[in-house]
């Protein structure tokens, strides 16, 4: 059944990435944030997957046509020697992995997961490509901003209302993995997404996204999205805007997700002086800004202390989930450990990478017991995408990685300063790359945001004659 459902849906946006490329990215934006929508075929395929696959392949097919010489796309030969790299050095990595047996079926096996990862990666980054190729005008720029804010909302919307029907029946009606286990998809299992502290139940808002910190970190990516555009625009927005916003913001401290809130106030530091950085102006004064932060923290703390006043053990549960976690580990995550236990032992690793996808077959032994009962001979990646980086492609690749997303934020810094619509895509970006590194999350909005910098450079450059087979790539005209 999840095959069928999966060429059901692959089939279905083929016929629209035909008729309209330009409608089917804007799907493909919109779902990202949807991780809950995924199905397990022994392989995770998610509904943006379904998306973004025939959309790629749709526009190979076109721009390969005979007597097509396609533009270039900004700071393409980093890009081109980065992946170059990443393929290279994980291919020699395959004839020399240890012939583990691994739990989740033949897919995951050491040399099958080893080359689809780099068929996987490939199709990750594919939208820095495939952006500047179907977009080619500022206002489609901003569609894509629009259209992943409206979908967040749409997921917070959806979230209180699973948190309505929780309280009011003590079940969860969106438990992690419910679709999956709808289209009887393997390892099929709905988890509770909540947690104890003392005699409460602590319920966490995880809508359609999966995880409680997936759906905090989308949420959190929108809250930014917004804040850039309140910083840099002449106008900062209405009452919808701060509506909109402030939805965001409690939606977030229903996740308890302390990742999600800790990249948020990162995310907010960074954002003003990645603005100063790349001459993006910010057109709100130090008071506005001031009493905008002061609009923010009183009903807050005002919050808090309701909440206190009623029994609500607020400060107790923050304590909990942020201070108390700082162990001797500093608070690094179970794989981390692991994964940073191994290139300790094997400094060596950290140069060159063991390959997309292959670090679990070397860090296993370095499990601690604890959470080797749950990780041994299963498949696990580093959960900061620095580690991750770090341990599959090397320092080497972490290197050409920040080498092409840097070239691209100067270049589209430059061409960026005109329009002051697109201007705030610039801090945004460097932002989102900054958080990126530090949760493993958001490599499709970061390539989303790839592309759009490229299109921005574009936009700068002179005019040049396009063929009759760009136009349809761009257009969708059969």
């Amino acid at each position: 059944m999840a095959i069928a459902i999966v060429l059901l849906l692959f089939a279905a946006m083929a016929v629209l990435v035909v008729l309209n490329p330009r409608r089917s990215l804007l799907v493909a934006v919109w779902l990202i944030p949807w991780t809950g929508l995924y199905v397990d075929i022994g392989l995770q395929v998610s509904a943006y997957q379904l998306v973004l696959a025939p959309l790629l392949l749709v526009t190979i097919l076109r721009l390969a046509q005979p007597g097509l010489r396609p533009l270039p796309v900004a700071a393409g030969g980093l890009l081109a020697l980065f992946l170059l790299y990443v393929v290279i050095a994980s291919l020699l990595q395959i004839g020399y992995l240890p012939g583990l047996r691994i739990e989740g079926g033949g897919l995951r096996g050491p040399t099958a997961r080893a080359a689809v990862q780099i068929i996987m990666f490939l199709f990750g980054i594919s939208p820095a490509l495939l952006v500047p190729v179907i977009l080619r005008t500022g206002t489609d720029i901003i569609a894509l901003g629009r259209t992943y804010v409206q979908s967040v909302l749409a997921l917070a919307v959806i979230g209180w209302g699973q948190m309505l029907v929780w309280f009011g029946s003590g079940n969860n009606p969106l438990p992690i993995g419910i679709v999956n286990v709808w289209a009887g998809g393997s390892n099929a299992e709905g988890r509770v997404g909540s947690f104890g502290f003392g005699d409460l139940a602590i319920y966490r808002m995880n809508s359609l996204a999966l995880e409680p910190r997936n759906l905090g970190v989308a949420l959190v990516f929108a809250l930014l999205l917004i804040q850039a555009q309140a910083l840099t625009a002449p106008r900062p927005g209405g009452v919808r805007l701060f509506l909109a916003w402030a939805l965001l913001l409690v939606s977030v401290l229903a996740t308890f997700s302390t990742s999600a809130i800790l990249l948020w106030l990162v995310g907010t530091a960074i954002l003003l002086p990645a603005c100063w950085l790349f001459n993006v102006p910010v057109r709100r004064s130090p008071a506005g800004i001031t009493a905008a932060v002061a609009a923010v923290i009183m009903p807050v703390l005002l919050g808090i202390a309701a909440a206190e006043a009623s029994g609500i053990p607020v400060i107790d549960i923050l304590a909990e989930r942020t201070i108390e976690r700082l162990g001797s580990d500093g608070a690094v995550e179970d794989f981390d450990l692991a994964i940073l236990g191994y290139l300790n032992v094997h400094p060596e690793a950290a140069v060159t990478g063991t390959g997309l996808g292959n670090i679990h077959l070397y860090a296993g032994p370095y499990l601690d017991p604890l959470f080797a009962m749950y990780a041994e001979n299963n498949v696990f990646v580093a959960k900061t995408q620095y580690l991750r980086f770090i341990s599959e492609i090397g320092i080497i690749g972490l290197l050409l990685f920040f080498a092409w997303y840097l070239r691209l934020l100067r270049l589209a810094a430059r061409a960026a300063r005109p329009d002051v619509r697109i201007a705030p895509v610039v801090p945004m970006a460097a932002v989102a790359v900054t958080m990126f590194m530090a949760s493993n999350q958001l490599a499709a909005e970061v390539y989303m945001l790839a592309g759009s910098l490229a299109v921005i450079h574009a936009l700068a450059a002179p005019a040049r004659p396009r063929n009759a087979v760009v136009s349809a790539a761009l257009t969708g005209a059969a």
